[in-house]
């Protein structure tokens, strides 16, 4: 049998090691605005930019995924992706959002943009020329998708200061055809001059098609966009049309082309290839962690006993049978258990030393000491006893729980802004037991004579996140009572919040969490997408989503959790740190600037304080939300300026 595995793992080497010449430096920046302060919200760019981002991901493209982008924010974001693909072989570009043409011109619209006069449209939105202009200084090959063929949301205010005679000559619906030079493709969700559908559904319908057929092995880009074209266009009864214009100079294939089945190759033709000795390691050991078997961990430590990874295969191959150390030739398979696949994190990658900013968040000299709760499976969970600090010099501080230390995996392989898994040892925290409450926002503003601005976004009966004027914490849109959570607080005011805390505590050490530290917290040991027993059929039992009684056509209709709108704690169970509503009732502010994926997070937890600092994280999902915004990985950046019926905060402190 091993000798069989051995011909197996050589012969997926080669054919690994032959589609390393097909590889390309290929970069791409995915952008995805809906949350509009001053134009209509668009409901997919979201999900739209985030499982594109996903999918160039896995297709191997170096990928800038950001969303609800200011007008700062993008062009940070551009001046990123400029630098990404200096000298590569394929830039892509994917937007979805707003789209205007002015004067024959096309810009995309910031989520801040506010035009009102023709000179607003080059001081506030993002020249779609400023992009190209870029790709084509640094890559050899371009390749653009825009699903931004929407109405002008500024059309009628553009009109008025034009004058309607010079108005019908520069305006124009959607976006205005582009001529492309050579080596650039470019396509549009409908004909120029045309308005493309948002659909009903989770994604545009030209993304939904473009996501259908984009991982497909083998299509060429136009072929790629001719059945992008006619799903489009059936789904819409013949309304939209995709568009597209290439001057592209060789064929590109987004995914590469399938690979042709050969016999296969005897094992003493591997030396007969010149092959770098590291990647047929790696290729070797990536699709050994595939198999994931003791077979297959015990031919690798046989074919590279000096492999990259052969401490990390014999850990694995110890994990799976059992034995610390497997002798050669042994059969393994006779060892390995055989009733039920072990569950099990992703393996520990070599760490490679970063270097982080001088200026921390915060500081912990001296960690508490690890306490160790076996992993929580779907028939378990840990049992903890928690301290409750006390506060009698403090009585404006809310009641804290100590969260335990502990090692963990931040994120997962859900889409591209949860990767990658990243190992986590978090030290001894206190964090507030529940959101921070109406009442308390109330004592902070009658202490301080703070008043939180009256102007928030809410729901309206439509389904839409309107801003509306004389919303605030005290009136979001639904009845509250001071023990309801606060919402309608931005970072800002979260942050000076946290600020009062600090003068009335002689203590302090209070401030945001980080976002590792709240998918820990939340997780309390866990390692599944929903940290309870049951997943997500329990979820309706477990927190405040939006349920089958919701109004949101992206409601969960398989169960009814009773509740349209936030609730004060206690209504759901706790979880095993004894946290309340970690998940659902009120997105929370973190303290990281947002950062489109996790790569770069430190080792420890602490709070990112670089990448789009304007935006900064939310986590834990809300009452309005669907089950896939409530697991306990997923993640998501707003503007820190922005109040929302759906977003409040607590708060953590440091050890004394």
């Amino acid at each position: 049998m091993l000798a069989a595995m051995r011909v197996l793992i050589l012969f997926i080497v080669l054919m690994c090691a032959a589609t390393l010449s097909w590889a390309q430096t290929r970069v791409a920046l995915v952008l995805g605005n809906g949350a509009y302060e001053h134009a209509p919200d668009l409901p997919n760019p979201t999900a739209d930019a985030t499982e594109i981002g996903a999918a160039l991901d896995r297709l191997g493209f170096e990928v800038l995924t950001r969303t609800d982008l200011t007008a700062a924010g993008m062009r940070a974001a551009v001046r990123e992706f400029s630098i990404a693909m200096e000298g590569a072989d394929l830039a892509l570009f994917f937007y979805a959002g707003h789209g205007i043409q002015v004067a024959g011109r096309n810009y995309l619209l910031p989520i801040d943009a506010d035009v009102e006069r023709e000179a607003d449209v080059e001081l506030s939105t993002i020249p779609l020329d400023l992009i190209l202009a870029q790709m084509d200084r640094a890559s050899a090959t371009r390749v653009v998708f825009l699903d931004a063929c929407r109405n002008n949301p500024f059309e009628s205010r553009l009109a008025r200061s034009m004058g309607q005679t010079r108005a019908v000559g520069t305006l124009g619906n959607g976006l205005a055809p582009i001529e492309t030079d050579g080596g650039t493709f470019v396509g549009f969700a409908t004909d120029p001059g045309e308005v493309a559908f948002d659909g009903v559904g989770r994604h545009s319908p030209f993304t939904e098609s473009l996501l259908k057929h984009i991982e497909k092995p083998g299509l060429e880009i136009n072929t790629l966009m001719t059945r992008v074209r006619a799903d489009v266009f059936q789904s819409t009864d013949r309304l939209q049309r995709p568009w597209s214009s290439s001057s592209l100079l060789d064929e590109v294939f987004l995914a590469p082309p399938a690979a042709e089945v050969a016999p296969a190759p005897q094992p003493e033709a591997v030396a007969e290839r010149e092959l770098d000795p590291r990647l047929v390691d790696l290729a070797a050991w990536e699709q050994v962690q595939a198999l994931d078997s003791a077979a297959a961990y015990q031919v690798y430590l046989e074919s590279y006993p000096d492999g990259l990874f052969r401490q990390l295969a014999a850990a694995r191959l110890a994990e799976l049978t059992g034995v610390a150390e497997v002798a050669p030739d042994t059969d393994v398979a006779a060892l390995a258990p055989s009733e039920e696949p072990i569950t099990r994190s992703e393996p520990p990658r070599p760490q490679i030393p970063e270097v982080r900013p001088t200026a921390r968040p915060f500081v912990r000299e001296t960690p508490e000491p690890e306490t160790v709760v076996a992993p929580a499976t779907e028939q378990a969970r840990p049992t903890l006893t928690l301290v409750t600090p006390l506060n009698e010099d403090c009585a404006a501080c809310p009641q804290t729980l100590l969260i335990p230390s502990g090692s963990t995996i931040l994120g997962s392989d859900a889409n591209a802004a949860e990767r990658p898994r990243t190992p986590q040892t978090i030290a001894s925290f206190y964090m507030s037991a529940a959101e921070i409450t109406v009442g308390e926002i109330r004592r902070f503003e009658e202490a301080t004579g703070t008043r939180i601005r009256r102007s928030c976004f809410i729901w309206t009966p439509s389904g839409r996140l309107r801003s509306r004027d004389g919303a605030y914490w005290g009136a979001p849109g639904f009845d509250v009572t001071d023990d309801h959570p606060a919402a309608c607080i931005n970072w800002d005011d979260a942050q000076a919040y946290v600020d009062w805390l600090n003068t009335e505590d002689p203590n302090g050490g209070w401030r945001l969490p980080s976002e590792a530290e709240y998918e820990y917290a939340t997780r309390a040991r866990t390692d599944t997408s929903y940290p309870w027993i049951g997943g997500v059929e329990a979820l309706c039992e477990q927190a405040n989503g939006a349920g089958a009684e919701s109004m949101f056509g992206h409601r969960n209709r398989a169960c009814d959790d009773g509740h349209a709108t936030p609730v004060p704690a206690g209504v759901f169970p706790t979880n095993a740190f004894g946290l309340k509503h970690m998940i659902g009732n009120l997105w929370e502010w973190t303290g990281d600037c947002w950062n489109g994926s996790h790569r770069g997070a430190f080792a420890d937890g602490a709070v990112r304080t670089t990448g789009s600092c304007n935006s900064r994280v939310l986590r834990g999902g809300s009452w309005d939300d669907p089950p896939e915004n409530l697991r306990a990985a997923y993640r998501v950046g707003i503007p820190k300026t922005r109040r929302q019926a759906n977003v409040g905060f607590r708060v953590a402190r440091d050890l004394d």
